[in-house]
């Protein structure tokens, strides 16, 4: 299926996670899913949505007990080109992206990526679907 590359114009011939004309521009995916670890239940947006407590809860299970209301904001930016995780200021404890603090940080999201809160605290894997 071919696809005409929206930044630089690029006919494409072939469906491809990124364009072939070489300005590297990849689409961004319609949806996000976060996969926790420990109830293998999923959460899937497809607008931006803040994650707090209750909604974490919903299917992360009790690890939800150690966030905040809100937590993060997780938000698709096509200016930027991807999925963005936002820690919220007013949380009590950290939110971790891979491993590594998402507190001062506008964090882009990949597939297989895990948020936590704390370093290991209700882990989140971030899918595609």
């Amino acid at each position: 299926m071919r696809w005409k590359c929206p930044s630089c114009g690029f006919d494409n011939d072939v469906p491809h996670p990124e364009c072939k004309g070489g300005c590297g521009y990849e689409p961004i995916p319609m949806k996000l899913s976060l996969v926790a670890a420990t109830t293998g239940k999923a959460m899937t947006i497809s607008i931006t949505t803040t994650f707090g407590k209750d909604l974490l809860r919903s299917f992360a299970g009790d690890e939800a007990v150690y966030a905040s209301n809100p937590q993060f904001v997780i938000k698709k930016d096509v200016e930027a080109g991807g999925w963005f995780l936002e820690h919220a200021p007013t949380a009590k404890n950290p939110t971790f992206v891979n491993g590594s603090t998402a507190v001062s940080a506008h964090c882009k999201l990949q597939g297989s990526h895990f948020v936590t809160i704390g370093p290991e605290k209700m882990r989140l894997e971030v899918r595609f679907p």
